[in-house]
């Protein structure tokens, strides 16, 4: 039997190369703070184009990874890294928060209790990546690249060809997510559009989707109703017709310019990421909103003020995570050469409902950077029917937040929770989540 098994193994690396190559990026060291990991993890590179090289972290599930689903997570920016959304989020091991502590603790509500997660660093020049040269990011070819890792990691990975494929991430990935889906589906490379891919849908968190409602706009009167901005302030903003827009704006009046300034003065020690937390919960320091293209590593401490950052430079975690010793340091937003669309992602709902993918919006209510406000309007500009309209939901006998479903998506709105809602509800996020996945109520 032991022979005959020896010449099985010997047979598939033979037949098929990936397997040496996923065997070199498995993890074979407990990370430091971490308890030993009863499942299979991996950490390695896909090339992307002729220099570039995305990096991934692959965390097979605790529970069943032949059957269980794969959650593909990107993070958002545009320029900050998914390593922030796997040791700060939803990952298997996490700091917590404003968390001093030097190394991360064990996270009982890890996605991967439940599901195969594989993180993605995007797009060129993120994170760990290696190869960038300060070639231009757009939308489109971050669209365009992320389809051609998914290809190749699929190479690399073929088992997993027919687990249920979702698609997740916050922020600005609420642009890069949706155009995924909508290229996935249109390079006929889903079951549904003739190919293999078993997608079933999308979760995007506090996403950037449309300019017209997201961002400043809906931060105005977000500010306003939170008592950040005085009520003589909004209504000279509104008396004077005074919008933000970061596309296709005209061209701003003298009141609506000093209106600004006057609202930027008393954003001043406001945490965007959650108004009602200080800056370094949350990964978040002023130093994340104007990072430099270059500076010195022993200038990282200072500039990012986070354990977290020095963490994921330690010369060993680097190495447990297959990381060359070419690459100098690790940051958690770079400043890439990024243009963004001015189309956003909002155009791609209608087809993505069309096409039969499910969708699941969510949202942290105390986020600056995109607040609920500004998501309802888009949601509401759909004009899909409605099915259920703001239903609580409980954890642990506290109201969690309410949820909404139309006809092709569901909202879930996260009660005090910032911009990144599973840093600080791991537990109910956790619920939430998977409780969809299985077509479960929200509880």
């Amino acid at each position: 039997m032991k022979i005959h098994c020896y010449y099985s193994v010997l047979l598939i690396y033979l037949l098929c190369p990936c397997a040496a190559r996923v065997e070199i990026d498995k993890i074979t060291q407990d990370l430091p703070g971490c308890s030993h990991w009863n499942f299979d993890a991996f950490s390695g590179y896909i090339p992307v184009d002729e220099t570039n090289q995305y990096h991934y972290v692959f965390l097979e599930s605790q529970n069943n990874p032949v059957e269980d689903p794969l959650i593909i997570i990107f993070s958002g920016g545009p320029g900050c890294s998914a390593m922030n959304t796997l040791f700060q989020e939803n990952g298997p091991c996490t700091f917590y928060g404003y968390d001093t502590n030097p190394v991360p603790h064990d996270n009982q509500y890890s996605w991967n209790t439940n599901a195969s997660t594989l993180y993605v660093e995007s797009p060129l020049g993120v994170g760990y990546n290696l190869g960038y040269q300060q070639e231009e990011n757009t939308d489109e070819k971050s669209a365009e690249l992320h389809l051609e890792f998914i290809k190749q990691w699929y190479q690399k990975y073929p088992e997993f060809k027919s687990n249920d494929l979702y698609l997740n991430g916050e922020s600005y990935v609420g642009v890069y997510v949706p155009m995924l889906a909508v290229s996935l589906h249109q390079a006929n490379l889903t079951t549904k559009s003739g190919g293999f891919l078993n997608l079933k849908g999308i979760m995007v968190g506090n996403p950037m989707t449309s300019w017209e409602h997201d961002a400043r706009p809906a931060y105005i009167e977000m500010a306003y109703f939170h008592g950040l901005i005085p009520k003589h302030l909004k209504d000279s903003i509104d008396q004077n017709n005074c919008t933000y827009r970061s596309f296709n704006q005209s061209p701003l009046s003298k009141i609506c310019e000093e209106n600004l300034e006057k609202c930027s003065k008393f954003d001043e020690n406001i945490n965007p990421l959650d108004i009602y937390r200080k800056f370094g919960d949350g990964f978040a320091s002023p130093a994340h909103f104007d990072i430099p293209s270059l500076y010195e590593k022993s200038d990282l401490d200072a500039l990012l003020g986070t354990t977290y950052a020095e963490y994921l430079n330690r010369e060993d975690v680097m190495e447990m995570l297959n990381i060359p010793k070419s690459k100098e340091y690790f940051l958690p937003c770079s400043d890439v050469n990024y243009t963004q669309n001015e189309k956003a992602s909002f155009w791609t709902y209608p087809l993505i409902k069309e096409y039969g993918y499910k969708i699941l919006v969510y949202s942290g209510d105390t986020d600056g950077v995109v607040p609920t406000l500004g998501t309802w309007k888009w949601i509401s500009d759909l004009g899909w029917d409605i099915k259920e309209h703001q239903k609580q939901w409980v954890v642990d006998g506290k109201v969690e937040g309410f949820y909404h479903q139309f006809d092709g998506l569901d909202f879930l709105i996260f009660h005090g929770a910032g911009h990144l809602v599973p840093i600080w509800r791991k537990k109910e996020s956790h619920i939430a989540v998977f409780s969809w996945i299985n077509q479960r109520k929200f509880p």
